[in-house]
């Protein structure tokens, strides 16, 4: 099971063909995603039960503000920081793209992605610092809950399986120097001509 599991950030064909809504709504799925990602990494680096997460996270799974005052709750009582996260401007751009209808150019739905991109990566280096040896651990971890999760929830299934995606954020080179913060445009850049999806961190 990988850490990137479903499609979030549209393919370059969608994005060249002005389908900005469109990408502006998945880029804004990847960052819930992330949070929910780490709320789990938390709570299961602390140790608490996996059925007791499973009912906690029951509880707010819908509601995405319950989740992300969860969200800096955990982290902060966790690293003593406060996590980064987009600020007014960009959260007022992401309601009036979702919410009110606004047809987002693509040079605003560009900064947006990278904003985003930029957000996951920041919290990826605090991980990476606190947890130091022990991050890909923790972040298995998480693989196993949902694993685990998806067995209880489905027992008729005697050998689940799964599949996975290349993306443009590779957590499996987290301890190497190579792990960087990514452009959004040049990603989109490189993959024009291929036509493959962009993918960007959408935790499931």
């Amino acid at each position: 099971m990988d850490f990137f599991t479903r499609t979030t950030f549209p393919n370059t064909v969608s994005l060249s063909d002005s389908y900005t809504r469109e990408a502006v709504s998945s880029f804004s799925t990847s960052l819930e995603r992330f949070y929910e990602f780490i709320i789990k990494l938390i709570l299961l680096s602390d140790n608490i039960d996996e059925e007791l997460i499973a009912k906690y996270w029951k509880n707010i799974s819908k509601q995405s503000e319950r989740q992300f005052g969860a969200y800096l709750s955990l982290f902060i009582n966790k690293f003593n920081l406060l996590p980064p996260f987009p600020d007014n401007k960009w959260i007022q751009f992401r309601n009036d793209v979702l919410h009110n209808g606004k047809i987002p150019s693509e040079k605003d739905t560009i900064e947006y992605g990278q904003l985003i991109s930029d957000l996951i990566f920041d919290v990826l280096f605090i991980l990476k610092e606190y947890f130091k040896e022990n991050i890909h651990k923790n972040i298995f971890s998480v693989y196993k809950y949902n694993s685990n999760l998806f067995k209880k929830e489905n027992p008729q299934i005697n050998k689940p399986g799964g599949g996975s995606y290349a993306t443009i954020i590779q957590l499996r080179m987290i301890k190497s120097p190579e792990f960087k913060r990514i452009n959004v445009t040049s990603e989109i850049q490189k993959d024009k001509l291929s036509k493959r999806p962009i993918r960007i961190s959408y935790i499931k």
